[in-house]
């Protein structure tokens, strides 16, 4: 790994971490949104035209900010149970250390590394990069949630700069942002088509026993089709692929 990718994979965990922080600190949380509905009222009683570029810039940044923090609140309520424990105790008001967290959860400290490098990277992914995730997709709260984000997000861009003239934003990243949006809608759509055809083959039966259950195995979804294991894994792995180049 090159010392720029090492850098910007520094500074991706360092957010993670503090985007964690600050949801379990209702506080600051509370502080954010108050910053946020500053921002609109002024716009709200000034307009767009008369604001300057400064302002548009702060308050695209704090909207940015905002929807890393509902998301990421997102993400952790919808986590392992042992794992929304693991991520409270650690990073909640009492912070407690790697060695106390283990010792109360009765885990390794391995295990304890594992879990939070793992839910580190699932938040850069989920809530600092916009990206959803084949997993992701099976919870239908990070799906609508982030649908969303994206529309508010690109709604605020929007009253910022109406005609795209200010290069407030790279124009490719709106572009981005817009083509998510579109391809995350279409799989709410997809999803919603198995779940009302559930009862018309295995594909659809599947996709709507992960959707109700997203974590549970194949083994646990085929006893309660009844059917064989390999063949909730083979249909799985079908609708992974159904959908993997909506995945941007």
């Amino acid at each position: 790994m090159t010392k720029q990718r090492q850098s910007r994979m520094n500074t991706s965990v360092c957010l993670a971490r503090k985007a964690i922080r600050t949801v379990y600190n209702r506080k600051i949380y509370s502080e954010q949104e108050d910053a946020a509905r500053c921002f609109q009222r002024y716009l709200g009683n000034n307009g767009s035209a008369r604001i300057s570029q400064v302002f548009r810039y702060s308050w695209l940044k704090q909207t940015r900010r905002m929807i890393t923090y509902r998301l990421t609140s997102t993400l952790l309520q919808t986590l392992p149970l042992q794992w929304q424990k693991m991520a409270e105790m650690h990073y909640g008001p009492s912070e407690k250390q790697q060695a106390k967290v283990s010792m109360d959860l009765f885990i390794s400290s391995s295990t304890f590394n594992n879990w939070d490098l793992k839910m580190l990277q699932m938040v850069i992914n989920y809530a600092i990069l916009l990206r959803l995730s084949t997993d992701d997709v099976f919870y239908s709260a990070r799906l609508v949630n982030m649908v969303k984000a994206l529309s508010d997000l690109l709604l605020v861009i929007k009253k910022l700069d109406p005609d795209g003239k200010d290069a407030l934003i790279s124009p490719a990243f709106v572009s981005n942002v817009s083509q998510k949006l579109v391809n995350y809608r279409q799989i709410i759509t997809i999803i919603e088509n198995y779940k009302l055809n559930s009862r018309n083959g295995t594909l659809p039966l599947v996709v709507s026993a992960m959707c109700s259950n997203p974590e549970a195995t194949a083994q646990e979804i085929a006893l309660a089709g009844p059917m064989d294991p390999t063949t909730v894994s083979n249909n799985l792995r079908l609708f992974r692929k159904e959908i993997s180049h909506y995945l941007i």
